[in-house]
């Protein structure tokens, strides 16, 4: 793929959850506009890469591929499996978010020729080779591709407020979020602002996350905001 000044990414999902996940994830890897192909298929030709719920969109129903788009599906069916003519990337759900984020960056950003590039090894992990080191490491801290929240490999329970929280400092990790951003992420989720109502729910995300852990994974930076540990 030739470096662009402008990546697009098209999807195929009907899961609004799992599709908001892909947006975020996808903009934080570089590209600078996600289509909803569902909506909008007559952009579909201006993607340089589709990402597929093969569930939902069967990989025969779906229309011609542009010349020189990618293409990647996810499917809950384990023993389901496609042709190499097809050339496409299958991951199983959940796959991992982390090999996602390295391999979309690494096309978006326009630095690779080979969708596989990044997969030398002999290993097949969630539907994605990935090498034994890759498979052996596993970030104390993730978000799956289904949304959850997992810590040390247990999926967390979180209120609405708590994920609300979260997802800002989530999608800001190794960064500090103001506390004004912060508050206005709770009074979307319904809580009001004129309390220390921040304070508290920042204790309860730490007590979640960081109980199982006894690692200090959200850092108070003073007078300023709250900063996520980016591991």
């Amino acid at each position: 793929m030739a470096t662009k000044e402008r990546s697009v990414a098209g999807l195929f999902c009907k899961d609004t959850h799992f599709y908001r996940l892909l947006e975020i994830q996808l903009g934080l890897c570089g590209a600078a506009l996600v289509l909803d192909l569902q909506k909008h298929p007559q952009e579909r030709n201006g993607c340089d890469l589709w990402l597929v719920d093969l569930d939902d969109f069967p990989y025969d129903t779906l229309p011609p591929r542009p010349n020189g788009c990618f293409l990647f599906g996810w499917t809950r069916e384990e023993g389901r499996a496609y042709p190499p003519t097809h050339g496409m990337v299958v991951w199983h759900r959940p796959f991992s978010m982390k090999m996602f984020e390295t391999l979309m960056g690494e096309l978006l950003q326009g630095t690779t020729d080979r969708p596989l590039s990044l997969m030398p090894a002999a290993d097949v992990y969630h539907g994605v080779r990935v090498s034994a080191t890759e498979k052996e490491k596993s970030p104390v801290l993730q978000v799956t591709a289904t949304g959850d929240v997992v810590v040390k490999g247990a999926t967390v329970s979180l209120t609405g407020r708590e994920r609300a929280l979260f997802d800002s400092l989530w999608q800001n990790r190794g960064q500090t979020v103001s506390k004004d951003a912060l508050r206005a992420c709770l009074s979307l989720a319904g809580e009001g602002v004129d309390t220390n109502a921040l304070e508290v729910y920042i204790c309860f995300l730490r007590r979640k996350l960081e109980k199982p852990t006894g690692r200090k994974l959200i850092t108070t930076v003073r007078g300023v905001g709250y900063q996520l540990e980016n591991e």
